[in-house]
């Protein structure tokens, strides 16, 4: 089934019509400040309070980060008088907290891969990731030119990986 180019159109427009109509009532009505004072004191309860702001994304919204006695993130807000945020933080920085406690997370580099024909990833040390990553790029530069690499990064991770680009032949 193909959709014809009109109708994509118009489901655009209502999509674009909601959110614009959503963004106008929560500006009129305001945020309901009775439950975040509520979800503000439960977390503070047993809670350590911390000035933190949000790395994924390069907006680095201001927020507070509430930690257990053992260092554990357990929830992250928005930090009222950040001018980006003025207190909530999107999807994504609320999930934060994800980034640091979620199981499957990777927490060491995985090299791809092939066992019996299947493509899989296999754990490696950093020393030979950053190794591969160095080969790989010394070839395309060998190839192509170093003009033919780039680094798009996004957020203050992004930064780890600006000594790549560094010119090393000096």
């Amino acid at each position: 089934m193909t959709t014809s180019r009109r109708k994509f159109i118009k489901i655009s427009a209502l999509g674009l019509g909601g959110i614009a109509a959503t963004t106008t009532a929560l500006n009129m009505f305001g945020s309901n400040s009775y439950l975040d004072e509520l979800v503000r004191e439960n977390v503070a309860k047993n809670l350590k309070r911390s000035a933190t702001y949000c790395e994924v994304c390069f907006w680095k919204c201001a927020a507070w980060a509430y930690t257990t006695e053992e260092g554990d993130i357990k929830k992250i807000i928005g930090n009222d008088e950040d001018s980006h945020c003025y207190g909530r933080l999107c999807p994504r920085g609320t999930g934060g907290v994800g980034m640091y406690n979620d199981e499957d997370r990777l927490k060491t580099p995985l090299i791809r891969t092939t066992i019996d024909g299947e493509e899989t990833f296999r754990e490696a040390s950093w020393e030979e990731a950053l190794d591969l990553i160095a080969e790989k790029f010394n070839g395309i530069k060998e190839k192509y030119g170093a003009e033919s690499l780039g680094l798009l990064k996004h957020g203050a991770p992004g930064n780890h990986l600006e000594h790549l680009f560094k010119n090393n032949e000096n």
